[in-house]
């Protein structure tokens, strides 16, 4: 999803919390996912006050009378209909209770920072990149096929990784540490950069700027409980023997089960290139890269062609555009792609009869 993508989406968003703010009275849960997404981002926030502004405009609207009532016309995105004193009163209640529902989002906002009495889940699904802002101005860029919890204290910023990917833009706050926890394993920083990438059997920790500290966390897991959320409900503290130093530019690789492999540099920008939309591949197997494909776009692509699947490629490409790839198969080692409707394509060595 590009950023006209998400604008419009967020627009869509908030003209239909609007309408569920209209009518009062709001439940508390409709209350509490209003003010998650405001939190989400100030894109959230900004596209609430521009639609709640329009929505007060009209109410200013002078010129009614030379619009014939008797038509409805829509033209492109606005709609005409006749005013009345219910349109007018509708404009002025919407418009207060989208005010209403920032200062709410306010108070929502302050009582979680200060007392971290919830814990806010941001969830993204197949081909959706989001962009979030904490409540500490910290920013996270969350891949597709993620799910990361928040829970913020006064002593500590928390962030569990339960899927997926995600790169962390840490807010310096020295007396809060913020922690990522995923998989028994923690990263801690004060203010830097790094991204956390929960693969299958293991953990990679990529530092782009500043440095963060990975190690264990010591806890017994009770049952029905993740090790990682039992460790903070516990109070554990990191295993000093078993942590290490991260600077800008190393990655390490954490299994879930043996130990850390060697830190090693990398050149972050590559490495981290997933966070900007852009897929780096250098001797991988089409199988691998079409599979990265379809996590980040709802067309999905399928090899039906062992060896092709085995093949290996090397190229830099654009995480939205799988038609590009799909183009340079077809130039580079003479693919065959069958589309079937907008939302699959399956590939296969083209047939030299053919």
């Amino acid at each position: 999803m590009d950023a006209d993508e998400r604008r419009r989406h967020a627009t869509d968003k908030a003209a239909e919390y609007l309408v569920m703010i209209e009518d009062p009275p709001l439940s508390r849960q409709e209350r509490e996912e209003i003010v998650d997404w405001l939190r989400e981002s100030p894109i959230h926030v900004a596209e609430m006050l521009r639609v709640a502004e329009v929505s007060g405009a009209l109410e200013q609207f002078r010129h009614w009378s030379r619009i014939d009532g008797s038509v409805e016309t829509d033209a492109g995105n606005v709609i005409f209909l006749q005013p009345n004193a219910k349109t007018t009163r509708i404009a002025t209640r919407t418009w207060r209770a989208a005010a209403a529902v920032l200062v709410l989002a306010a108070v929502f906002a302050v009582a979680w920072f200060n007392f971290g009495s919830r814990t806010h889940t941001i969830e993204t699904q197949l081909g959706e990149r989001r962009e979030v802002s904490l409540t500490d101005g910290s920013r996270v860029e969350v891949d597709p096929g993620t799910r990361l919890r928040v829970k913020f204290s006064a002593g500590q910023r928390d962030i569990f990784l339960d899927s997926g990917r995600a790169l962390f833009k840490v807010a310096k706050d020295a007396r809060r540490p913020f922690v990522v926890h995923s998989e028994g394993t923690f990263v801690r920083a004060v203010g830097t950069a790094f991204g956390v990438e929960r693969e299958e059997g293991s953990l990679v920790v990529t530092v782009a700027e500043g440095k963060v500290t990975v190690g264990t966390l010591q806890a017994q897991t009770q049952v029905g409980e993740s090790a990682d959320t039992a460790n903070l409900s516990q109070g554990a503290a990191p295993n000093a023997s078993a942590s290490l130093v991260l600077n800008a530019g190393e990655q390490i690789v954490v299994p879930r089960f043996g130990s850390a492999r060697d830190v090693r540099h990398v050149d972050s920008g590559r490495a981290l290139a997933w966070a900007e939309g852009r897929l780096i591949f250098d001797n991988e197997s089409i199988l691998s890269v079409i599979e990265q494909f379809n996590r980040y776009n709802r067309m999905q692509m399928h090899v039906d062609d062992p060896v092709l699947a085995k093949r290996l490629i090397s190229g830099v490409f654009s995480a939205s555009d799988p038609n590009s790839f799909v183009e340079f198969l077809r130039s580079a080692i003479q693919v065959h792609a069958v589309q079937e409707g907008m939302q699959d394509i399956t590939l296969s060595l083209a047939d030299p009869a053919r």
